[in-house]
């Protein structure tokens, strides 16, 4: 409501409302097993609904309801967003005696004006559809300044509409006889949202165990912070049978947001009072079903070229004692292929070298359970390139002894190409595109490029073979047959001493295992390894 003052011809309305200010009701939940948990879908949007506003920067909005309706006792996110435009009005400025107004950004977030009491922010709170407004309004969180394009707050529902205001106003207004006129007038929308979100949950590690076996359940929340568990029952398992037999290990006191149930039968944990963001909310796990636990066995490599090293792994997913009855290696064809002996039952880790495809096959006994599992163990035929490549490590005597796996015919990285770490018949490498280049090159190379910072970098060596770094007179046990060597330089400046002290100075803020210095070549490229 505006009153006006015809003998000064103007009157600044003062300011509405009082600061904002959260409440949260945190009540003592009471588990109703017969009760089915509610059902929620996170992430569903309920609006958005228009926030109602006047068209001058003085007229204040009572509440009104937005008609979303929020579901009782479930977490949601309210969203205001949107900018409003104010613009200076002429006419104000056209009677004498208008009080000069101060100078405001032109626009204007949901959190209103950076002013005592937030003019023009949006104020939201619960309440129901037919009856008067909430009697407290939202707490949303910072940052809140004018500029801000979006505000939100977190919200347990306690049932009913979203309600939403604007009690504070900038007071600037000129009127009198025949004239009313605000400072500014006032375009564009802003709107509210509300966003459901999951419920704390008590997560299990696994979801089937054998009878006895140990279950740690962790409670999370992916949209807040669980501080605490309030008062009330805490942790509990509940089974889902007649019997009741399972045991909470030291028994999860409500300080523990971790808890590890000894599980003899079907059923679930849950927890009462679990406090995220100042609101209290019932925590409860999926069900754990006793079953037989899973045993796996893997091999690492699982394809090999040619006779090498084998690791084969046997594990139980169970806290139980477990125990190998039998390693059993089965090759594709004939006898043979493991060396020096098949595994033993006290192996749960068995390195074997293996010299033909076929499977490795495990028992192990938990409990009453019997459990078997088999890894295989595959060959890949090599090219016959990189057959012969293999060949020449043994001919030069390299300390290396590659397998076909360790080479490939393409690659590259973000700014070095497959041909250009690969090089070709003058760089050293006359099998190309067959190659091998580690990683440790690439990413060492381009972490050179962003350290150097000056451009380009073009490579005039990367992996040589060991038959093309002889011809190119290349060291005996150069680290380029190793597919980590490099030589380079700047591709866009001139190549002086200074240039390549650069270069090397970013190159060996990498790490590398090898830089060499200006003077180790008649043409002075830079050469590094890692």
């Amino acid at each position: 409501m505006t009153a006006r003052n015809s003998t000064n011809r103007w009157l600044a309305v003062a300011l509405l409302g009082a600061g904002i200010a959260a409440v949260y009701a945190c009540t003592d939940a009471t588990f109703d097993e017969k009760q089915p948990r509610p059902s929620f879908a996170p992430g569903d949007i309920i609006g958005p609904a228009e926030v109602p506003r006047e068209n001058r920067n003085d007229k204040p909005k009572d509440w009104s309801s937005t008609g979303i309706a929020l579901t009782a006792g479930l977490p949601y996110r309210i969203t205001a967003s949107g900018m409003l435009t104010f613009t200076d009005n002429s006419a104000y400025h056209d009677h004498l005696g208008c009080t000069p107004h101060p100078t405001i950004p032109s626009s204007v977030g949901p959190a209103g004006f950076d002013m005592q009491n937030r003019p023009w922010a949006v104020v939201a709170g619960m309440g129901t559809e037919t009856t008067a407004p909430p009697g407290a309004p939202l707490s949303f969180k910072p940052p809140l300044t004018a500029s801000t394009p979006e505000m939100s707050a977190l919200v347990k529902s306690p049932g009913g509409v979203l309600w939403v205001s604007r009690p504070n106003v900038l007071p600037w207004v000129c009127g009198g006889p025949g004239f009313d006129e605000p400072a500014w007038n006032v375009s564009g929308s802003q709107q509210i949202q509300a966003t459901e979100l999951e419920l704390p949950n008590a997560v299990p590690d696994k979801l089937s165990v054998p009878v006895g076996d140990t279950v740690l359940f962790t409670l999370q929340v992916s949209w807040g912070t669980i501080s605490f568990i309030g008062s009330g029952t805490g942790w509990r398992w509940v089974p889902d049978t007649t019997t009741n037999t399972s045991s909470l290990v030291n028994n999860c006191p409500r300080t523990q947001l971790t808890c590890k149930v000894i599980v003899r039968e079907k059923g679930h944990v849950e927890v009462q009072n679990v406090n995220v963001e100042g609101m209290a909310f019932d925590a409860r796990s999926p069900v754990i079903v006793i079953g037989a636990p899973q045993f796996t066995v893997t091999a690492n490599p699982g394809s090999i070229a040619s006779a090498q090293s084998v690791t084969f792994t046997a594990a139980v997913n169970t806290s139980l004692e477990w125990s190998l009855s039998s390693w059993t290696w089965t090759p594709d064809v004939g006898a043979g292929g493991i060396d020096p002996n098949d595994c033993t039952t006290s192996e749960k880790t068995c390195v074997r070298t293996i010299s033909k495809a076929g499977w490795m096959k495990a028992t192990a006994v938990t409990g009453p359970y019997t459990l078997t599992d088999s890894a295989r163990v595959s060959f890949v035929a090599c090219d016959p390139e990189v057959e012969i490549m293999i060949g020449e490590y043994q001919t030069y005597q390299v300390n290396l002894q590659p397998t076909c796996p360790d080479f490939t015919n393409t690659g590259g990285s973000t700014h070095f190409s497959w041909s250009e770490l690969n090089g070709g018949f003058s760089n050293g490498n006359p099998h190309n595109p067959w190659g091998m280049v580690k990683s440790a090159l690439t990413t060492g190379l381009e972490a050179t490029r962003t350290n150097y910072n000056r451009g380009g970098i073009s490579l005039s060596s990367g992996y040589r073979c060991p038959h093309g770094n002889n011809n190119v007179g290349g060291v005996p046990h150069s680290w380029h047959m190793h597919g980590r060597a490099a030589d380079m330089y700047s591709s866009e400046h001139p190549w002086t001493e200074d240039e390549f002290n650069l270069l090397k100075t970013a190159a060996e803020s990498t790490g590398p295992i090898e830089s060499l210095l200006w003077t180790e070549y008649t043409d002075h490229h830079y050469h590094a390894a890692w």
